[in-house]
């Protein structure tokens, strides 16, 4: 049995808890009663923030060992193409010429 391997993961921990803490800070800060344009101002930045947030999370998710495993499967697919000899040069395909009209056999 092969041992598993640990990538880790690009999206740092920090940086979510960073942006998570900034959200629930633009989301209590909704709640203050300050008028509409207050409120709609901080929507729209709480809107933001929000997204800011879960589209890193997301990926965290989608490339750790335990999520969807997306760094393995890039891997997996980089090896694939290499092949099993890396040394052994690939065939050459012929080159497809298009003839121009002035080029054309006659």
């Amino acid at each position: 049995m092969e041992p598993q391997l640990d990538y880790g993961n690009w999206v740092r921990k920090r940086s979510l808890a960073i942006l998570g803490l900034c959200t629930l800070g633009s989301g209590v800060l909704l709640t203050i009663p300050y008028g509409n344009v207050y409120r709609l101002i901080v929507a729209i930045v709480f809107l933001v923030i929000l997204i800011s947030f879960l589209i890193p999370l997301f990926t965290y998710v989608a490339f750790s060992q335990k999520g969807g495993g997306s760094q393995e499967k890039v891997y997996n697919l980089i090896i694939h193409s290499l092949g099993s000899d890396p040394t052994s040069k690939q065939r050459e395909r012929p080159e497809k010429r298009i003839l121009f009209s002035s080029e054309r056999r006659k």
